[in-house]
């Protein structure tokens, strides 16, 4: 959510940064090689960068939430290829027990995560 807010808020920079940070955040605590989470959050946010030029409308709630859908599966099943190449896993477990669960909590959360961010960006980035 946070690599989505700052490219959806910002300018491709700050969609980068995040999306560094939080790569090499869950690559330090992954067992898996490193480098491995870092590549879906930096194409999430060049992905969301690009809803945002075609599809995105500031002030419309609607828009923004199925960015937040299609950003928040398109990284879970890029997690999965990027894993199923090192592991036999099975895509309709997957599926039902991780991708789904955490593409619905991301959408139900987005809300106030994305309204507590804007406070906190608007408080502490005054320009």
């Amino acid at each position: 959510l946070l690599v989505i807010f700052f490219s959806l808020s910002g300018n491709i920079s700050y969609g980068l940064m995040s999306a560094l940070c939080a790569g090499v955040i869950r690559d330090a605590f992954s067992l898996y090689h490193f480098g491995l989470n870092l590549f879906p959050f930096i194409f999430c946010a060049y992905l969301t960068v690009l809803a945002k030029r075609y599809f995105y409308e500031i002030g419309f709630g609607l828009s923004q939430m199925v960015i937040v859908l299609l950003v928040s599966f398109i990284n879970v099943l890029f997690h999965y290829m990027l894993i199923s190449m090192f592991l036999d896993l099975d895509f309709g477990e997957a599926f039902v027990f991780v991708m789904l669960p955490e593409v619905i909590m991301t959408v139900l959360v987005y809300g106030l995560t994305f309204r507590m961010l804007r406070k906190y960006t608007s408080f502490y980035f005054q320009v």
